[in-house]
C-alpha cells in the first residue's frame, strides 16, 4: 500500500534557523536527502529524526544514510517508517533486508551516541551480522535496533537472547537498549554470560516469549543486567511484567544472600580472633 504524503521541498535561506539542535521531518528518502544537501541545511543540528511515509528499498536507506553521514557534527540519529499495518503489497522478503553494509554509512559519524531504528519489517541478521554491526559503534549511549517491527516473517533470523551479550561485550558505555529477539528459539546458556558496564534500561519491545519462558529468562537478565537496571515492557504484554517481577526478587535474594554472607564472615573473623586470643594465653 503506498501513503499519500505532501511533497517536501523546504525553501532555504542563508543562516536559516541558526540555533536549530533537533530537527524532525516526515519525507521520503529522494526529499531527504534533497534537504540535506541543500547549502543553507542547519549547520547547528545535532539531533536529525527522519520518518519516511512508507517502506523504501535498502539501497534507497544506504543512500540516505550516506548522505547523512556528510553532516559530520550529528551525535543523535533518528530513521524509520510510518508503519501501518496493511500488507497487501508486501514486497518479497529478501527484497526488505536491511542489513549492516546498509548501514555502513552511519559508522562514519564520529559524534555519534544515539541510533534509533523503527522499521515496520523486522532485520533479518545472522550473530555473525549483529557482531558485525555493534562492533562498528562503541561509542554509543542509546541503541534502539528495530525493537518493535510490526511485521514477522516466517523465515526471518531469530535472535537469541543470548545475543544480548554483544552488546555488552562491544558497547560499553551503552546505557539504554530496544532489542528485539523470539525468545522461543532461545537455549539460554550459562557460558559466554557478560554484564553490561553502564546499560540503565532495556526496552523488549514486541519480543515474543512463552510463560514457561519467564524464570529462566529473569535468571539470565539478572546476571546481564547491573545493578540498578530496569527492563521497560509495556503492561499490556502478557508475560514481560512477570519476567520484570522475577528479576526484582532475584535481586532480592542477591541481596539477603550477600548481606548473610557478609554476616558470616565477621562471624568467623570472630572466631578466628578468639583462636588467636586463646593460643596466645599461656598455659
Amino acid at each position: 500500500m503506498t501513503l499519500d504524503h505532501d511533497p517536501f521541498h523546504p525553501l532555504l535561506e542563508h543562516d536559516s534557523f541558526p540555533e536549530l539542535r533537533t530537527l524532525t521531518i516526515s519525507a521520503d528518502s529522494a526529499e531527504s536527502i534533497e534537504f540535506l544537501q541543500n547549502d543553507f541545511f542547519p549547520q547547528k543540528v545535532i539531533d536529525l529524526r527522519i520518518e519516511l511515509p512508507q517502506w523504501e528499498e535498502p539501497s534507497n536507506i544506504e543512500s540516505l544514510l550516506l548522505t547523512m553521514s556528510s553532516r559530520t557534527n550529528l551525535q543523535k540519529v533518528s530513521l524509520g517508517d510510518i508503519r501501518d499495518r496493511d500488507t497487501d503489497d508486501m514486497p518479497a522478503e529478501d527484497a526488505m533486508i536491511i542489513c549492516p553494509m546498509t548501514l555502513r554509512p552511519i559508522y562514519s559519524l564520529p559524534k555519534l551516541t544515539s541510533l534509533t531504528l523503527n522499521f515496520k519489517y523486522p532485520l533479518r541478521w545472522t550473530t555473525d551480522h549483529l557482531t558485525q554491526f555493534v562492533q562498528e559503534i562503541p561509542s554509543l549511549e542509546y541503541l534502539f535496533l528495530n525493537n518493535s517491527p510490526t511485521v514477522r516473517f516466517q523465515r526471518h533470523t531469530r535472535h537469541r537472547l543470548n545475543d544480548i551479550c554483544i552488546f555488552a561485550r562491544y558497547c560499553p558505555r551503552l546505557k539504554t537498549l530496544g532489542f528485539f529477539f523470539d525468545v522461543d528459539s532461545a537455549v539460554l546458556s550459562p557460558y559466554g554470560i557478560r554484564q553490561f558496564a553502564a546499560l540503565e534500561e532495556c526496552h523488549p519491545g514486541n519480543s515474543v516469549l512463552k510463560y514457561s519462558d519467564v524464570d529462566r529468562i529473569a535468571l539470565f537478565l539478572s546476571q546481564v543486567f547491573p545493578s540498578g537496571c530496569r527492563l521497560i515492557a509495556r503492561p499490556s504484554h502478557p508475560f514481560w511484567p512477570a519476567v520484570i517481577r522475577g528479576i526484582s526478587s532475584m535481586r532480592s535474594m542477591e541481596v539477603i544472600a550477600a548481606s548473610k554472607m557478609a554476616t558470616r564472615l565477621r562471624e568467623l573473623e570472630d572466631e578466628i580472633a578468639e583462636l588467636r586470643k586463646a593460643a596466645s594465653l599461656p598455659q
